[in-house]
């Protein structure tokens, strides 16, 4: 959640509070994926720090399905979501390349893998942003 809050202050600090919230619920999401992929990949060092994550809770297999299911639901949310607010064609043209991404990404989560996973998303995150200026400016 914190991860979008940058784009919704943005949208707060020009006065257009309702604006900030397509980018910052995508923004959220994507991260929230994102993060359970790290936890995954990073359970040694959350068990010696004693940490409580979702892999270290559920198994990384079960976690794994957790980020999966989130990212296949990302895509339908990254078109419904902007399609509400009137972006233009630009975000749908630009966001298929990130929503494909995704797409892959979850399906090497369903059968887990998570190797790389976390950069692809990483990469999906950047042009999603592009998308999302890119809808509101052309």
């Amino acid at each position: 959640m914190v991860a979008g809050l940058p784009l919704m202050y943005g949208a707060i600090a020009v006065g257009r509070a309702a604006a900030g919230i397509v980018p910052w619920t995508l923004a959220a999401w994507i991260h929230l994926v994102r993060e359970i992929v790290k936890d995954i990949d990073d359970q040694a060092g959350d068990r010696a720090l004693d940490r409580r994550t979702l892999p270290l809770v559920l198994g990384p297999q079960r976690a794994s399905v957790v980020a999966a299911a989130l990212a296949a639901a990302f895509v339908p949310l990254s078109l419904a979501l902007p399609a509400g607010a009137h972006y233009h064609g630009a975000y749908f043209l630009i966001a298929l390349f990130a929503q494909l991404v995704v797409l892959a990404v979850a399906s090497r989560l369903f059968t887990g893998r998570t190797q790389g996973t976390s950069r692809l998303l990483k990469g999906a995150m950047l042009v999603g942003i592009v998308a999302l200026v890119a809808g509101r400016v052309a």
